[in-house]
């Protein structure tokens, strides 16, 4: 049978296409705000210019009309790194200094390590810009692929991470049990984001009606997971894939789409990370409809009310001392769990141990990078990952809690070498994994592969340079050998709308 030609990137919506001018100074115009806010609260000037920057270049990547997913793991880490903590430090009404015990130092190696980032990705999009486009990403630009695989996509994707969620291993007192459980399906976790792009391309094109349906129940279901899961991941994931959407097909803001964007935002923040936050504590001895049940009436014992859940959530947060103290919380004394967001903090953490001690040096790290990427034939295992080792000798968690903490690319660089390790580490070690990934998947608006990239690389922005070289090696891997079968399965299938 003979395969459709491929088309040349994904289709938008006819119209006029919204100025990235008129962008940029939203974007600018966020900024100053921002900046006038924090002076208001008395933050010290040098965090305040070093955030800035970060949360200023991370948008910046994707104001382009080439965007590769280099461009998208530089817009995660000026997330992660600035913006989120200078929105959320100013909501709180917190000077950005407040419960760092290095602001100026912490901040100046945040900042030297997002432009050793920075350098890595313009330097990778050049080099990818030169190279051909592989064939698979240029038959997941097909529209009439993108509609045979959809459906399917979506039933496989929700069967492995229903099926990852009942198998992986468990978490107990915050350490996983050695052993226990089934975590391979977690890697087909990939299949479930090609879906929702898929369908999210088709939304927006000439069958809308129905792919919006199925998007639509998709959602909710994805909803649903991420109550069963226990985890946000599910939910935040689903809601990136649209964002990524709306930039690469370019629709316009619309105050339906606003508005969808707002609700959706307050129900993640307002109810599911309250709900899943109290059910941590009993969930694991229920089953799939036990854990729905027990969402349900923690809503319903909260009269739906946020403030309620809002209030639980912090008693409970609370007893975390590793989290709930100065130093060790951003935020602190508010115990919401934003701590994630606020790059800057881990940096600080390390900073202080470094100074007290001594530096971690790369070996560890390489036994990491081997366990993450080696079958277990071959080596043996542990459930510590380089960002456990890192807390543990810094006094960030307790040791011998695998709490995966979130530390970010410059703590590990700092932990690995020290202060003057921390450009040349970040570089060396994110250039070939955003050029991979460049060269693999292709830019985002060419097609599905790129689009696809695009949403799953923000684990990236909270992960250790050990964790990036795995994720390159073995995640992104698994994710164009996804890609390149759905372009041959799909492609190959004749039109059921023939």
């Amino acid at each position: 049978m003979r395969v459709p030609p491929p088309v040349p990137a994904l289709p938008h919506p006819p119209g006029p296409v919204p100025l990235r001018g008129t962008v940029a100074w939203g974007v600018g115009a966020g900024h100053l705000a921002l900046a006038a806010v924090h002076l208001g609260l008395g933050s010290a000037p040098w965090p305040l210019i070093a955030l800035i920057v970060i949360s200023l270049t991370g948008c910046a990547a994707l104001l382009r009309d080439r965007i590769w997913p280099g461009d998208a793991v530089l817009f995660y880490g000026g997330l992660y790194g600035g913006t989120l903590a200078l929105i959320i430090k100013a909501a709180l009404g917190q000077p950005l200094q407040d419960n760092l015990g290095h602001a100026d130092a912490a901040a100046t190696l945040l900042l030297i390590g997002h432009l050793g980032l920075w350098a890595a990705v313009r330097l990778a999009g050049m080099l990818a810009a030169r190279m051909p486009a592989p064939p698979m990403t240029l038959r997941l630009a097909d529209p009439a692929l993108l509609q045979r695989a959809f459906l399917p996509l979506l039933a496989v994707g929700m069967a492995a991470a229903l099926a990852h969620v009942l198998l992986r291993p468990r978490l107990v007192n915050g350490m996983i049990e050695q052993g226990a459980g089934f975590g391979g399906f977690g890697t087909l976790s990939v299949l479930l984001v090609m879906a929702l792009a898929a369908g999210t391309t088709l939304a927006a094109g000439r069958h809308g009606p129905r792919a919006r349906f199925w998007l639509l129940a998709a959602l909710l279901l994805m909803l649903g997971m991420t109550v069963v899961a226990n985890t946000k991941k599910e939910l935040g994931e689903a809601l990136i894939v649209l964002a990524m959407g709306a930039i690469a097909l370019r629709l316009q803001p619309t105050p339906a789409r606003l508005l969808g964007t707002v609700a959706a935002g307050a129900v993640l923040l307002l109810y599911v990370g309250p709900v899943v936050h109290i059910m941590r504590a009993d969930f694991l001895d229920l089953g799939l409809d036990g854990r729905i049940a027990a969402a349900w009436s923690i809503l319903v014992d909260a009269g739906f009310d946020p403030r309620a859940l809002r209030a639980e959530d912090a008693r409970i947060a609370a007893s975390f001392s590793y989290a709930y103290r100065e130093g060790g919380s951003y935020i602190y004394p508010v115990s919401a769990n934003l701590d994630r967001f606020a790059l800057i903090l881990p940096v600080d953490q390390v900073l202080r141990g470094v100074a007290q001690s001594h530096v971690i040096g790369p070996a560890p790290f390489l036994r990491e990078v081997a366990e993450g990427v080696l079958p277990s034939l071959l080596i043996a295992k542990s459930a510590a990952t380089g960002a456990d080792l890192i807390a543990w000798e810094y006094g960030i968690r307790i040791h011998g809690n695998a709490a995966r903490p979130v530390l970010g690319l410059a703590a590990s660089a700092l932990a690995i070498g020290g202060p003057t390790a921390v450009l040349p580490l970040v570089f060396a070690v994110m250039l070939p994994v955003v050029l991979l990934l460049n060269i693999g998947f292709g830019d985002l608006r060419r097609g599905l592969a790129g689009y696809t990239a695009c949403c799953i690389t923000w684990i990236l922005a909270e992960t250790t340079l050990d964790a990036a070289l795995v994720f390159a090696l073995r995640h992104a891997v698994l994710a164009w050998l996804a890609c390149w079968l759905v372009s041959r399965v799909f492609a190959l299938a004749p039109d059921p709308h023939r």
